[in-house]
């Protein structure tokens, strides 16, 4: 059983891993393609960029978030 379980999770280990190689291919393609451009465009960054992640700003440290004093 333990045997079958490792085996398992080796299978699983090793198709992600193929997976991500394959993207990693496709990049490099990419990057190779426009590695000599001179101007950006819409065209270029929608093959470059797959998705955009924004999150909220965080305060910690921010001028906002100090104590205001007097003078």
């Amino acid at each position: 059983m333990a045997l079958e379980q490792e085996i398992s999770e080796l299978s699983a280990s090793i198709a992600s891993y193929t997976d991500g190689t394959s993207e990693d291919k496709k990049f490099m393609a990419l990057i190779n393609k426009y590695q000599d451009f001179e101007n950006l465009t819409a065209a270029m960054l929608n093959e470059l960029v797959d998705k955009i992640v924004a999150y909220e700003r965080d305060r910690k440290g921010s001028k906002e978030g100090e104590a205001k004093g007097g003078a």
